[in-house]
């Protein structure tokens, strides 16, 4: 009998200990949380019933997509989205994706995950108040799965590139030119013989 409550005391204090192991280690912060951190930490944060706000509304959060192309669509609240005025930043998986003058945009993904954030900015470039996010998945589609018809044309929907941000292509330019620089320099180094101090 004892030997059965000495047993149950262990086990329970085994679960105990477990539980408040689990209970103390700290969770992914939520999806608004980590957009809210890919911003500048000092941008205005208006508020009132008069702020300007934005919500993803399509995808919707942990939905599938089958097919490539993903139509990603905002609502926005209390700011203008035009050329010259304002627009809204798209971000996947913390990189910065472009800039919308519109409230739809179409992105070509592959299959995977994705987090998805959206924040507004000013005629300046500048993010301004709190971002939306949620994430979704994008699988190729198999046979006989239908595929999401685009909700807005594409030319109806683009997604511009931020001043002053360098693309994947941008970068291969820069290395390129850059080694091109060094093998000419090296060249011109073999042909021209050095300078020589004169002896005193």
């Amino acid at each position: 009998m004892r030997k059965l409550r000495l047993i149950r005391i262990l086990i329970g204090s085994l679960l105990w200990l477990t539980v408040v192991r689990l209970s103390a280690q700290p969770l992914a912060p939520p999806i608004i949380e980590q957009c809210a951190a890919l911003l500048a930490s000092d941008r205005p944060m208006p508020d009132g019933a008069d702020a300007p706000t934005i919500r993803i509304v399509a995808p919707r959060d942990g939905e599938i997509i089958y097919g490539t192309e993903v139509a990603i669509t905002v609502e926005i609240q209390n700011f203008a989205v035009e050329l010259g005025t304002g627009h809204w930043h798209l971000w996947l998986n913390g990189q910065l994706r472009g800039m919308l003058y519109q409230t739809s945009g179409i992105v070509d993904l592959r299959p995977g995950s994705y987090q998805l954030c959206a924040s507004l900015g000013d005629p300046n470039h500048m993010d301004l108040g709190m971002p939306d996010g949620i994430t979704f998945t994008v699988q190729e589609p198999s046979a006989g799965t239908p595929v999401a018809t685009l909700t807005v044309p594409r030319e109806a929907a683009p997604v511009i590139d931020e001043p002053g941000g360098l693309t994947p292509v941008h970068l291969v330019l820069i290395l390129g030119l850059g080694l091109v620089a060094i093998a000419l320099g090296a060249w011109l180094g073999s042909r021209f013989p050095k300078r020589r101090s004169p002896k005193r």
